[in-house]
Parts: C-alpha cells; sequence; structure tokens
C-alpha cells in the first residue's frame, strides 16, 4: 500500500512572489505530484475570496482553509466556523481597551479597526 500524503502550503512567500504570481514551476511541480496522489491544500490567513484567486492560477482542485481556519472547502463544498456574538464582545473588548488595531475577515470582505476605540 502506497503512503498518501497532504501538503499544506501557505501563501506569501511560499507560492507567490513579490508580484503576487505563482511560477509555473510551483505549478509543473504541484500537478507532478498530484499525479503521484498528494493531496494540496492552501492554508492561509487570508479571506477565501484571495485563496481562491490563487488556487485558480494552479488548479481548481486544490482544497483551500482560508480566515485562519474559518472558512474551508472540502470535497467541493464550503464550510464556515463562525465566532459567538460573546466571543467577539470579548474580542472588540480587548481591541478597545489596549487600543489595538485589528483585521475581522468575512467571506469576500474585511472590517479593520483602528484607534480610536470600535463601538
Amino acid at each position: 500500500m502506497q503512503k498518501k500524503y497532504l501538503v499544506f502550503m501557505d501563501i506569501d512567500g511560499t507560492l507567490i512572489d513579490e508580484q503576487q504570481n505563482v511560477s509555473n514551476k510551483t505549478i509543473d511541480t504541484i500537478k507532478s505530484l498530484q499525479k503521484k496522489d498528494v493531496q494540496f491544500y492552501i492554508s492561509t490567513g487570508r479571506m477565501f475570496l484571495s485563496a481562491s484567486v490563487i488556487r485558480n492560477d494552479i488548479d481548481r482542485s486544490l482544497g483551500i482553509i482560508a480566515s485562519n481556519g474559518c472558512i474551508y472547502s472540502l470535497d467541493k463544498k464550503t464550510y464556515l466556523t463562525y465566532l459567538s456574538k460573546e466571543a467577539v464582545k470579548d474580542i472588540i473588548s480587548i481591541i478597545n481597551q489596549y487600543n489595538l488595531s485589528a483585521f475581522f475577515l468575512m467571506i469576500i470582505t474585511f472590517l479593520y479597526k483602528r484607534s480610536p476605540p470600535l463601538f
């Protein structure tokens, strides 16, 4: 029985260059390994839509784990995990208490919080 492998790849500094392009060598390497039954996932803190653009440049069959694990694709379906209202309230409270900046990633957009306090 042949061993199966699962590879998780980040986008920035791994799959793309400074111009946001995936090299032909990277694409060829991934496709070659897929023929050997290696499964690939893009795993990123980026939004799902942004990860999808990179995925589509390589191969639409790649899986995606985006928004730090809140959105992922499996078997051509997309799944979402949400923070509870209480968790969001706690996060906003801490952000305001320590005067922090924060990004809240959604499916196709994001909310950026910068001082002064949010809400």
